[in-house]
C-alpha cells in the first residue's frame, strides 16, 4: 500500500501542471506529501556554459547560496499553494545533486512505498526540459510507480491550474502477461481512494507485431481475452469495474480511440523499462499510446515490487 506522495518540480509552469492532479491524490488519500526541488550545484552544471573553475571558491559559494535561497522560497510558495488546494499538509524538500539520482535516492531512502507525480515534456517545444529526460530515467530506476502528466502548452490559465483534478475513470490496457498485470495494484489503489471506475481493456489483432495476436481463430481469441479479463475483474468487488475486448488490426489506435470514447482521465501501463517508455511491455503499441494519449499516465517500471 502506498504511503507517500512525491512531487518533483523544476521551477517551471509546465512542471507545476502536475499540482492539480497531485493535490487531488493527496486530498482523497492518506499519503504523506513531499514537494521536491533538486538543486544542481554549479560544479556539476555550470551557469551559462562557463567552466566552473573560472570562479573562485567565494564566488561559487555565493552563487550556491543565492540559488538555494531562491529554491527554498520557491518550494515554500508551492507548498502553500498545494495545501490550499488539497487541504493536506506537505513538506518542502530541497535536494542536491543530479536530478534523477537525487529523486530516486529520496524515494528509495524511505522505508515506505509511495507514488511519484511529475511532468514529462510535451510533444513539441519542451524536449530539453529536465522533466522529460528525468521522467524517462525514473521509469527505469524508480522504486515507486509514476504518474506522468503531459504539460498542455498554452491551453490553461492560472486559475485552472490551481484546481484539484481527481481521476474518475482509469483505463488499463493489458496484453495477457503477468508483467502487464503488475500495474493493477497501484491503479486499483488510486481507484479505491478516489472512487474511480476502472476499465480493463484488451485488443485482439491478427497482426504479429507489437501486440499479442490470435491469428486465424478471431472468435476464439476474443472469447479467450474476455474470459481472461473477467477472471481479473471477478474479485474486484470494491471498485466499479468493467471489461472490454475489441478486434482491431491497429492496437494502438484502438486503445487511443477507447480512451477517448470512454473519457478516461488516467491510463495505466507497466514497462520493462530497459530504455524507459520506449521499451514497455506492450512494445511499439505502448510507445504510440504514450505519444498519442492526451491524459496522464500511470507507469510502473521494473524497479517496483
Amino acid at each position: 500500500m502506498m504511503k507517500k506522495l512525491l512531487i518533483p518540480l523544476d521551477g517551471s509552469g509546465f512542471g507545476e501542471e502536475t499540482l492539480p492532479y497531485a493535490a487531488a491524490v493527496a486530498k482523497y488519500s492518506d499519503l504523506a506529501v513531499d514537494v521536491v526541488y533538486v538543486h544542481v550545484p554549479h560544479t556539476i552544471d555550470p551557469p551559462f556554459g562557463n567552466d566552473p573553475y573560472e570562479y573562485d571558491d567565494s564566488e561559487l559559494a555565493e552563487r550556491e547560496g543565492r540559488d538555494r535561497n531562491k529554491a527554498e522560497a520557491y518550494l515554500d510558495s508551492i507548498v502553500d499553494r498545494f495545501q490550499d488546494a488539497s487541504g493536506r499538509e506537505a513538506c518542502a524538500v530541497l535536494l542536491t545533486g543530479m536530478v534523477a539520482d537525487a529523486i530516486e535516492g529520496h524515494a528509495a531512502g524511505g522505508s515506505v512505498p509511495g507514488l511519484i507525480v511529475m511532468s514529462t515534456h510535451g510533444r513539441t517545444g519542451l524536449s530539453r526540459a529536465w522533466l522529460g529526460s528525468v521522467a524517462d530515467a525514473l521509469i527505469r530506476r524508480s522504486p515507486w510507480p509514476i504518474v506522468l502528466v503531459r504539460p498542455r502548452e498554452g491551453r490553461e490559465d492560472e486559475p485552472e491550474r490551481r484546481r484539484c483534478r481527481p481521476f474518475r475513470r482509469i483505463f488499463v490496457p493489458l496484453d495477457g502477461s503477468p508483467l502487464s498485470e503488475r500495474v493493477l495494484s497501484p491503479a486499483l489503489e488510486l481507484a479505491t481512494a478516489m472512487g474511480c471506475s476502472v476499465k480493463l481493456f484488451q485488443v485482439v489483432s491478427r497482426s504479429r507485431s507489437g501486440w499479442p495476436g490470435h491469428d486465424g481463430d478471431m472468435a476464439g481469441g476474443v472469447r479467450s481475452a474476455s474470459e481472461y479479463l473477467e477472471r481479473l475483474a471477478e474479485p474486484l468487488h470494491h471498485v466499479d469495474i468493467e471489461v472490454e475486448v475489441v478486434e482491431d488490426a491497429q492496437p494502438a489506435l484502438a486503445i487511443l480511440e477507447a480512451v477517448e470514447r470512454g473519457r478516461a482521465d488516467l491510463v495505466a501501463l507497466a514497462t520493462h523499462g530497459r530504455r524507459g517508455i520506449r521499451r514497455m511491455v506492450l512494445g511499439s503499441v505502448a510507445d504510440k499510446v504514450l505519444r498519442g494519449v492526451d491524459v496522464p499516465m500511470l507507469v510502473l517500471g521494473p524497479g517496483v515490487e
